[in-house]
């Protein structure tokens, strides 16, 4: 179902998304005061996570190697102080502090945060740090207990208080927030304006709405990246996001239409009504863990292995957590080039264990690394395809399909078993072969077509065994009545001539077979079951014979004719032709 698509300020719903200020970073400082006021980083030299505002004054950013971190901070003259035994002591390392990450903290403290924006509205984690949130419902409640209070003041006093409960239940860790009306793209780029520790509210008006958006830089557009950015700017020359709307017509032309169209809806404020709370009660798609390897140890398959089986070990406590496990796993390794390789496996069955997950990732791991041959720099693991539970009592296509492919079997053995019941007077059963399927009548010992014996009890009827099955009914033989194209062909078994027959209301009439086998025994042929492919023209040696079988002369005969008329009816290809059309219909 397309989502509706409407302006931002039209819509009564109010979309908060909260971002925890340097996340990572401020955990470290939480548990170590010192680094307060020293520039830190947390990661390696290989890559930097998150670095405290202290240190991004010097250029230090997230994803940025982490000795060209510690360049950047030497060029500007930054020291490094630390306090030793004997008082201050400047350390001249670049004039930056590195601490490693320490995943288990950071995800008790994301848990802490989580819980308590929870309480505030259907929320969404977009990361361990930010969550969107459909603070809709708590607004209209604070408006009807203080009705001196518009939906606007409400939200940013909704939003101001969870941001309070959030440093106070997390020790002081603190957060941003933007509010907007109906957009959660509006309110991801409020909440980078009053950073840190600050909340902005989006214009609830159109015009207002749209003089804030078109003010701002095109790089703040959630989606817009460093490479959309430059290629926008020296191309076309737009630089903010009103530009877009002014070279509306030569966007469109150079990019494709969709990503066009992407940007003059941003642009306007249109938005498409994202549903959060259907996305939290969906879950997540995926569920993955990454780790920035150190630099000096990336070389050693050993260091590599233990990585993996903890991150292995991670996603299991996640997947385990949210009750989702999943078939598919993917490895993902990043080397110091920037180069990407991802290996994924389909297995059968979910991963529930962090063993099976390991040796699944180590397996690919390995390949992976036979195909890359460089060091690496980041290694993940990522847990996809999860089995959706259903409903109990409720089936699935499956199972109807299952269940209507086992009805329809039944129902065609049933109809083969009653012909063949019928042709032998009711007693006994017919089996089908279980290497030819062909429909053999119930004494008989062995297949008529292949000879593969029979499993099971046969019955016994006398010394009707060894013969074909009777066309006799009345003492005269049974027309055989075959549908095509609209008209009803009756054969007769007379000689060695076979007869057609117009369509007619009345009975088929029935005739004395006339031919004989040569060893006595009768020549007759019986109707072909249904779906099985029948056996004309072939008979049974009598008493005397050695149990061979040979095709009749009648049938000779018949097949002879066919051949150099075109109007005769072949015996056998018709037949197979006549029963692919009844399975057709």
């Amino acid at each position: 179902m397309a989502a509706r698509r409407h302006c931002a300020c039209e819509s009564e719903r109010w979309c908060c998304v909260i971002d925890m200020d340097m996340f990572y970073a401020a955990v470290e400082i939480r548990d170590d005061p010192s680094l307060h006021d020293v520039p830190l980083a947390v990661g390696g030299d290989a890559m930097i996570s998150t670095a405290n505002y202290v240190a991004r004054k010097y250029g230090v950013r997230a994803a940025m190697p982490g000795f060209i971190a510690r360049e950047l901070c030497r060029r500007q003259g930054v020291e490094l102080r630390l306090e030793g035994p004997s008082g201050v002591v400047v350390m001249m390392e670049g004039g930056l502090r590195f601490k490693p990450v320490d995943m288990p903290r950071y995800q008790a403290a994301s848990k802490i945060f989580k819980d308590t924006v929870s309480l505030y509205g259907p929320m969404k984690m977009l990361s361990l740090d930010e969550a969107y949130i459909d603070i809709t419902a708590k607004v209209a409640e604070a408006a009807m207990v203080d009705e001196s209070i518009s939906e606007v003041e409400a939200a940013s006093l909704l939003v101001s208080r969870m941001r309070e409960e959030v440093c106070e239940k997390s020790s002081g860790l603190t957060c941003s927030a933007g509010i907007a009306r109906g957009c959660f793209r509006l309110a991801k780029m409020a909440s980078d304006v009053n950073k840190p520790n600050g909340q902005f509210m989006v214009p609830t008006t159109t015009q207002g709405m749209l003089e804030w958006l078109h003010s701002m830089p095109i790089r703040k557009l959630h989606g817009v990246g460093r490479v959309s950015e430059r290629e926008l700017s020296a191309g076309l020359g737009i630089h903010k996001v009103g530009d877009i709307i002014i070279k509306a017509a030569e966007l469109l032309h150079a990019m494709s239409s969709s990503g066009g169209h992407w940007l003059i809806d941003a642009a306007m404020g249109v938005t498409d009504m994202e549903d959060v709370t259907a996305a939290a009660e969906s879950g997540p798609k995926s569920i993955s863990q990454e780790r920035s390897l150190s630099t000096a140890k990336s070389g050693s398959a050993a260091y590599l292995h233990e990585v993996l089986e903890e991150l292995c070990s991670q996603v299991m406590e996640l997947c385990a957590e949210k009750e989702q496990y999943g078939r598919c796993v993917t490895v993902k390794l990043k080397t110091f080039e920037w180069d990407v390789k991802q290996k994924s496996n389909t297995l059968k069955r979910e991963v529930r264990s962090g063993r099976l997950l390991y040796e699944a990732a180590s397996e690919l791991m390995s390949t992976a690394l036979a195909t890359l041959k460089k060091p690496i720099r980041l290694l993940g693991v990522r847990v996809s395809s999860f089995q959706t539970a259903v409903p109990q009592g409720q089936s699935t296509l499956g199972d109807f399909l299952a269940a209507h492919k086992a009805s329809s079997s039944r129902v065609a053995v049933d109809e083969c078993i009653t012909v063949e019941s019928h042709e032998h007077g009711g007693i006994g059963e017919a089996w089908s072969c279980s290497v030819c399927t062909f429909l053999n009548k119930a004494t008989d010992r062995r297949c008529e077509m292949c000879h593969e014996n029979r499993v099971g009890p046969v019955a016994e009827l006398g010394s009707s065994r060894g013969s074909k099955r009777p066309m006799l009914e009345g003492g005269g033989s049974r027309a055989r009545k075959v549908h095509k194209k609209g008209a009803i062909e009756s054969r007769r078994r007379s000689g060695n001539t076979t007869a057609r027959e117009e369509p007619s209301t009345a009975a088929p009439q029935h005739e004395d077979d006339g031919g004989k086998d040569a060893g006595g025994g009768s020549s007759t042929v019986a109707d072909p079951p249904p779906q099985v492919a029948p056996m004309v023209g072939w008979a049974t040696a009598g008493s005397g014979s050695q149990g061979g079988k040979r095709r009749t002369a009648a049938a000779t005969a018949a097949l002879d004719d066919d051949e150099d008329d075109d109007d005769g009816i072949p015996i056998i290809p018709d037949l197979e032709e006549e029963e692919e059309e009844d399975m057709t219909r």
